[in-house]
């Protein structure tokens, strides 16, 4: 059968190379329109590092001077903290409150505020025998009685798989590190008891945690946790609830009895927001959503556009065959037959097609790079990654293999449908001139 294939597809060479031309432009076009949003699906399937379910900040607003609620006496920072104090004790004696946190205010997943800093890695530590300078995210939390940030955030111990949790009395000034802070720095995570910082400003190293994003679609970036005697002057209060817990009644409940226990000095409580509720909004404030609803339609239109094109070909290309078909059908060639030749022959000249469009796209890919469809939002480093969309060659063969497999279908549907129906009539009907 391939010998009586590769013979018909010789034989109609002129009509097949205008076919092979559109299939290699097809081939690139959609290529091109689906990388953009392979690496925006890469990228969502990231994991967040910490369970942002059952994930809750308290919303402690000022009120305005403007405000009649504003008293003058109030504005001073020991009253502040005051207020901030009770807010924390209140959340943390709520019977549905599992773990609560606390942080310099916006610096936690999606908080909209983030610090950054270098540490020093001196060469005996490491494990290339190099000094380095290690660049990070920082995080700060409290020492108070009961404030354990990594447990309400849901944080992994990197060492030993369990959740992880703050050491009361041991841990004060010292640092949580990440996984991948760990690596940059020292090639190992098992760095408890390491110092960090400056010859004058030494830090010790507590355990380490696995990698958290620091912003939505990013990859996870070193980062460290440190961990302050007290709770500062102002802070984000952030709390999980228990498992079992119904998360509405709750929220109701917090805004009808809860909230006004919070309020104090110049501050009043707005409510409660899910970190799941602050992920979304961040994304359609950072423009994501948008991005990425543009790059879907704009992939789909594409996939259309292809669809429409090669099948209407190949339906035009088989009303052109239909003496071909007459004639075996006539010498007793079966329907399946006739629709597993035209598949056949199909698939190759995409198979084909696509080989020789693959040069074209490794060269564009060689020159200008893959589509960063968010490049304008995130802040990209040099370090090594492992996900699929930061390695070259699996990136690319992850798009194409996507991109032969549509194209394939799309052959195949535009080949087996109109050799099928053309095949379905009498033999003397598809041999009558038109």
């Amino acid at each position: 059968m391939i010998k009586t294939i590769l013979h018909q597809m010789w034989n109609e060479r002129h009509m097949n190379g205008w076919l092979f031309l559109e299939l290699m432009a097809v081939t690139v076009f959609l290529w091109l329109a689906i990388d953009p949003l392979f690496i925006l699906m890469s990228r969502d399937r990231i994991p967040a590092g910490y369970r942002a379910e059952n994930l809750y900040k308290v919303e402690m607003i000022p009120y305005k001077k403007t405000n009649m609620k504003y008293r003058a006496e109030a504005d001073n920072d020991s009253v502040k903290a005051a207020v901030f104090r009770n807010a924390f004790e209140t959340v943390r004696k709520m019977p549905e409150v599992q773990y609560v946190g606390t942080c310099l205010m916006g610096n936690y997943p999606c908080g909209g505020a983030l610090s950054s800093t270098y540490y020093n890695v001196d060469s005996t530590q490491t494990a290339d025998g190099k000094s380095k300078e290690v660049f990070c995210v920082k995080y700060f939390t409290s020492m108070a009685e009961g404030d354990d940030w990594p447990a309400t955030l849901g944080l992994i111990d990197a060492q030993t798989g369990e959740p992880l949790h703050i050491v009361r009395n041991e841990n004060v000034n010292n640092l949580l590190v990440s996984r991948a802070f760990a690596m940059e720095a020292f090639g190992r995570i098992n760095v408890s008891g390491e110092k960090i910082g400056r010859q004058e400003d030494k830090y010790n190293i507590c355990g380490v945690y696995e990698d958290i994003q620091k912003d939505i679609y990013a990859n996870p970036a070193a980062s460290v946790i440190g961990i302050e005697p007290a709770l500062p002057k102002d802070f984000s209060l952030l709390f999980r609830i228990k498992e079992g817990v119904d998360r509405e009644a709750f929220e109701k409940r917090f805004k009808e009895e809860y909230a006004q226990r919070l309020a104090g000095g110049n501050f009043y409580c707005k409510g409660i927001v899910s970190n799941e509720a602050e992920r979304k909004d961040f994304i359609e404030w950072r423009g994501y959503g948008n991005t990425y609803r543009l790059q879907s339609a704009l992939t789909l239109f594409a996939m259309l556009c292809a669809f429409l094109g090669v099948v209407s070909t190949f339906w035009m290309r088989a009303n052109a065959r239909r003496r071909d078909i007459g004639v075996m059908r006539s010498v007793g060639a079966s329907s399946g037959r006739i629709v597993a030749q035209f598949v056949t022959e199909a698939s190759l000249l995409v198979t084909v097609a696509f080989i020789v469009a693959l040069p074209l796209l490794m060269h564009k890919v060689y020159a200008m790079g893959f589509a960063e469809p968010l490049d304008d939002f995130i802040t990209r480093h040099d370090e090594k990654s492992d996900y699929i969309h930061d390695i070259a060659w699996m990136h690319f063969a992850a798009v194409s293999f996507i991109t032969y497999i549509i194209i394939l279908l799309v052959a195949v549907v535009g080949a087996a449908i109109p050799a099928r129906r053309i095949a379905g009539i009498l033999p003397s009907d598809a041999l009558r001139e038109e």
